[in-house]
């Protein structure tokens, strides 16, 4: 190891200094030789420094001194790459392999270059050019594998991923994206039967139970995952995802207290960042906490301004606590941000009924129901309001139209036969009655809510203990 290091540190320094040289040659505009080893590590340099017109430079001198070297028609066509001229690329490529046909790096940007102007048969046919040319079969599997990936093919995808894991074990990235692949495709049990097995031939591979911990979560696995999620810390303390994973699924297990810890833990090895204070903030708010639950909100909200939920987590927090007028205040900047969110404008309309400003609760309730027209319980709320306003037969249209959008809806009917009750119409209650009843008894207690002494309707008690007769 000692002696990788210093191998390191000695070719770095002998970079240094002929880059150093290079410059040195063109300030003095004079003319020193470099070996085409020499060049191509400079002009590596220059790539990495994103300056692709020095890089340029450099190769034209370099192809001066060795015209017969191929190397520098393929670091040509990389620089083509970083200056989106990807055809001239292609150009020089076919030129180098005229040449050099059994270069194994030319196929390899090749197939970049096909893959870049979308030309995927073409990049795999490259591909599979270097296949028994290359030392570096990792890398070209795993060229292979995005090409498949990025044409939805994800079970060649998978295919190739696991070839490159073969070739190296180390290869994180392929775990990590064979996880998504497995994702995409539903297979959760085939994901989990290969970290699992993976795992059996690396235990210590501390990527492999973090994506074991993921695909439990997604399977609903919540003690498995949190398992696969503690072998991750023990192996890499510091993985700050492992912990931020872990801190979700305990608050899927609604082990909220455990989440925020582990959350919280996260801030050792990476900075706070709002989507993880938000986190904390709901799991507080389910703790009743919400003090805590607000400053939260409020730090996520401070360190990303265009978090919507962050602010709406505030008025929530507010809401709880009978500070409506304040509520009221942050979600509108919620609204302001996202007005297309339901939900916000279903928490303006509830905050205006609290205030017995019914205008402003239609008006906020009737553009929650545009947005989300397939929630009962806002239909409900939203006739309520007209109800409170002595508007019966607009409520009972909104019911309809929430019908309409919710047919299976036995709350709808329940609601709807309570309506038409109060207005003496006692067919269609008899009617939605029938229909409640029928897809969900146990329901029908809602109608004590509306109307107390229904149950001295003697039709009303006939058609329930029918139906409890058949159930």
């Amino acid at each position: 190891m000692d002696e990788d290091f210093e191998n390191f540190e000695q070719e770095s320094e002998e970079l240094k200094f002929s880059v150093a040289r290079f410059e040195e040659m063109l300030r003095k505009k004079a003319l020193y030789f470099f070996d085409v080893d020499t060049f191509l590590y400079i002009v590596d340099h220059y790539i990495e420094k994103n300056d692709p017109a020095r890089a340029l430079e450099v190769i034209q001198i370099g192809q001066e001194q060795h015209p017969a070297s191929v190397s520098f028609l393929i670091k040509h066509a990389q620089v083509c790459t970083l200056t989106n001229k990807l055809e001239m690329g292609l150009q020089l490529l076919d030129q180098a392999e005229l040449l050099e046909p059994s270069d194994p790096d030319l196929f390899m940007l090749k197939g970049s270059l096909y893959c870049q102007l979308g030309q995927t048969a073409l990049a795999l046919e490259s591909f599979n050019k270097a296949i028994p040319l290359t030392d570096n079969l990792a890398e070209l599997y795993l060229n292979i594998a995005y090409v498949y990936q990025g044409e939805e093919l994800y079970s060649d995808a998978i295919r190739f991923f696991k070839f490159s894991l073969q070739e190296d074990p180390t290869n994180d990235l392929a775990l990590y994206e064979i996880a998504f692949c497995y994702d995409i495709t539903g297979k959760v049990e085939e994901s989990i039967d290969f970290y699992t097995r993976y795992i059996d031939e690396d235990p210590y591979s501390y990527a492999a139970w973090y994506n074991l911990g993921i695909v439990h979560h997604r399977a609903e696995n919540f003690n498995e995952a949190i398992d696969a999620f503690d072998y991750a810390i023990v192996i890499k303390s510091d993985f700050a995802s492992a912990w931020y994973n872990r801190g979700n699924t305990f608050a899927s297990l609604s082990k909220y207290k455990e989440a925020i810890d582990s959350f919280k833990q996260t801030f050792e090895f990476e900075a706070p960042d709002a989507l993880t204070y938000f986190n904390i903030g709901e799991c507080y708010e389910q703790l009743d906490s919400m003090s805590e639950a607000r400053d939260h909100y409020k730090k996520a909200a401070r360190l990303s301004p265009d978090f919507s939920d962050a602010w709406f987590g505030i008025a929530v927090t507010l809401d709880h606590e009978e500070r409506v007028f304040e509520a009221i205040h942050y979600i509108k900047k919620a609204i302001d941000l996202q007005e297309h969110n339901p939900e916000y404008w279903y928490g303006l309309g509830d905050c205006y009924r609290k205030l017995e400003n019914l205008p402003e609760a239609e008006n906020s309730y009737l553009k929650a129901t545009e947005l989300d027209p397939e929630n009962a319980e806002l239909w409900k709320d939203y006739a309520a309001v007209l109800q409170a306003d002595n508007r019966h037969t607009e409520a009972l249209e909104v019911l309809l139209m929430g019908l309409k959008n919710l047919p299976d809806s036995a709350e709808l009917h329940y609601k709807l036969s309570t309506a038409y009750y109060k207005s003496g119409d006692q067919y269609h209650s008899y009617e939605h009655l029938h229909s409640g009843l029928q897809l969900d008894f146990d329901s029908h207690t809602m109608l004590f809510e509306d109307i107390a002494d229904i149950m001295e309707d003697r039709t009303v008690v006939e058609m329930i203990d029918n139906f409890k007769n058949k159930a």
